[in-house]
């Protein structure tokens, strides 16, 4: 039987969806009360704008809000989503830099930042900014499941785990961070730990393709060889159901190779 690489054909190190949402109500400064009425009618717009999926239309709205009232950090913050959205990541990074030098308690705007800077590849500063974030709300799940990704992708495995592990003692029905510490585990050659994790999995949600693909290989590492065929026929299986070709194909390919 070819040697079948442990828990990378199926799924790799995912990011949480970035923590996005605008802010509800502007936070308006004592400013003149023209400049006041100003800022939050615009500000409003470009939340109306936003929700409607106008980015560029808030982004507008949102420089207006900021003319008229400079230092209103919550116009920054939902500008760099709109930016996000668009793929202007350095001008989402320059206005989340500038919310947090008005606001620097806001946490939700050091998570996005570290967010982007981490799809980007800057792991080093994403886990400065999700450190950042716990200091201020350390009860916060996606703050510890970004930094086990950037912490896995600089290495560092032992903290990745223990940032996974944190994550589902706050949440314990946070399925991707069952799965990502499952690969860890895996990748440490910690293979029992691994199953366990896909297996819990599971009990969440029976349909998880990558739980059963991941587990089946895991099965390979420990030998049993029936087990690992019967997971990768179920991943197989629910792939088709999801529609996902790509998935199918490669889990197909080694079913192929465990039956040879």
């Amino acid at each position: 039987m070819n040697p079948i690489r442990l828990l990378i054909a199926l799924v790799g190190m995912t990011i949480a969806p970035a923590i996005l949402t605008p802010v509800v109500a502007a936070q308006v400064q004592p400013t003149p009360i023209e400049e006041r009425n100003s800022a939050a009618a615009y500000f409003e717009e470009g939340l109306t704008r936003i929700n409607r999926g106008d980015y560029r239309g808030a982004i507008d709205a949102f420089t207006e809000a900021i003319e008229a009232q400079p230092n209103l950090a919550s116009a920054y913050y939902n500008r760099a989503k709109a930016h996000t959205e668009l793929g202007n990541y350095q001008r989402a990074i320059d206005d989340y830099t500038q919310a947090i030098e008005i606001n620097p308690e806001h946490a939700p705007a050091y998570i996005n930042r570290g967010n982007i800077r981490s799809a980007l590849g800057d792991s080093e500063a994403a886990i400065e900014d999700f450190t950042q974030a716990l200091r201020l709300d350390p009860r916060d799940p996606d703050a510890y499941y970004n930094r086990a990704i950037d912490r896995s992708n600089l290495g560092d495995l032992e903290a990745a785990i223990d940032d996974y592990t944190r994550t589902i003692e706050l949440d314990p029905n946070y399925i991707p961070a069952y799965l990502n510490r499952g690969v860890v585990q895996g990748l440490r050659g910690k293979h029992q730990k691994a199953i366990a994790d896909f297996t819990q999995i599971l009990r969440l949600d029976p349909n998880y393709a990558e739980a059963y693909g991941n587990r089946g290989l895991a099965y390979v590492s420990v030998g049993n060889l029936d087990a690992a065929i019967s997971d990768m026929e179920q991943a197989v299986e629910l792939f088709e159901q999801q529609g996902r070709v790509e998935d199918v194909r490669r889990a197909r390919e080694i079913l192929r190779r465990l039956q040879n």
